[in-house]
Parts: C-alpha cells; sequence; structure tokens
C-alpha cells in the first residue's frame, strides 16, 4: 500500500493536483470505512480464516473477490458481461475448483 500511495502522491504532483480532502462528511465516513472494515477487520479475519483452514484454501479468496467485485457491479453500476467476461469467471472458479480438489 505504501508503494501505491507513493506512485498517486507523485502522479498528483506531477499534474499539479492538490492534496487537500474534500470537506465533506460522507468522504470522511467512506475513508474511515475503508481503513477499519476495508483493511484492518478484512485482513485479521483473512488471518484467522488461514489459520483455520491453511493457506493454500485461504488463497481462493484472492481470485473469488474480483467475481464477487463483478456479482456486484452488475447489480449496481449496470454492468453488463460480455462473453471474454463469462470465459474469465469461469476460468477462475474452475481453477479454483482443481486447486481445492487437491488440498
Amino acid at each position: 500500500m505504501l508503494y501505491g500511495a507513493a506512485a498517486s502522491a507523485l502522479l498528483a504532483l506531477l499534474q499539479g493536483q492538490s492534496f487537500v480532502p474534500p470537506a465533506i462528511a460522507s468522504w470522511w465516513l467512506a475513508l474511515f470505512y475503508l481503513a477499519l472494515a476495508g483493511s484492518v477487520l478484512t485482513f485479521a479475519c483473512f488471518l484467522t480464516l488461514q489459520e483455520r483452514i491453511g493457506p493454500g484454501p485461504t488463497g481462493t479468496i484472492g481470485v473469488m473477490t474480483p467475481l464477487l467485485a463483478l456479482v456486484v457491479s452488475m447489480a449496481f453500476e449496470g454492468f453488463r458481461p460480455d462473453a471474454l467476461t463469462f470465459a474469465g469467471a469461469a476460468l477462475a472458479v474452475g481453477g479454483n475448483v482443481l486447486m481445492l480438489r487437491r488440498t
């Protein structure tokens, strides 16, 4: 995250953007939620899950998270998947099924 923040800051400086955060309450609430739920709590849950079921099955989360993002995007943002989207999702699910059968 540090590298990503540094790259974003450098890009913003090069583009002449300011670093003044908005004075909107919803912006600060979203930032607070992402900091706590999206990072701290999620990482603690991931480590707990890894301890309970092992690193292999826990690794499937990294593959399944983008699929969940696709579903959310279809439900709330009007995303319409094409054949390539379905092919990628099928490959991701198939890879997880194969991996979980081996453990």
